[in-house]
């Protein structure tokens, strides 16, 4: 029984990330109506915290998921590196983001041997602060690689580059 117990949910990734949500939501309500005392969730893939386009209101996905992380009784979340650190002030409960970085950093320094001749690359110019900062603490390197999005890709296919070269109409009758 988890009457009068804390109770901590982990929750790992999956590919189908609905599911996930589900999952843990029906987890977290049955603890809460089986009268636990706290109920934590430990989520370090946490759903949606990546879609951050909406400028003005904010990530509205991701609002939701907090909003109903709370409905169904979670009093403490714990995270891994979330994406923004605004993502943490749409939960009403408490909410820690862990660094993985320091345990990464302690990785590479102890198990890559002549790791200081590598260059850390960053895969586009948006995640070039973050890669800076571990080359900074590394003393390494950097590159940025530089291209077209799979967005832009998606709003060309339109101007007919992605299409064949529009064959040329015969006459009949010449």
């Amino acid at each position: 029984s988890v009457r009068g117990k804390d109770v901590y949910i982990l929750q790992t990734a999956a590919s189908n990330v609905n599911d996930i949500i589900m999952e843990l939501l029906i987890m977290a309500y049955a603890c809460k109506t089986s009268n636990c005392k706290n109920i934590i969730g430990v989520l370090p893939c946490l759903p949606y915290s990546q879609q951050t386009k909406m400028r003005r209101r904010g990530n509205i996905s991701l609002r939701l998921v907090a909003e109903m992380c709370v409905k169904a009784g979670f009093a403490h979340i714990i995270t891994v590196d979330l994406h923004s650190k605004e993502s943490q002030g749409f939960f009403s409960c408490r909410m820690d983001n862990l660094r993985a970085s320091p345990f990464f950093l302690q990785y590479i320094v102890e198990s890559i041997p002549c790791y200081n001749n590598a260059v850390i690359v960053a895969k586009s110019p948006i995640s070039a602060r973050r890669a800076t900062s571990l080359a900074d603490r590394l003393r390494l390197g950097i590159a940025v690689i530089h291209g077209e999005s799979k967005e832009d890709d998606e709003r060309n296919e339109d101007d007919g580059r992605a299409s064949p070269p529009p064959m040329e109409e015969q006459n009949p009758m010449q």
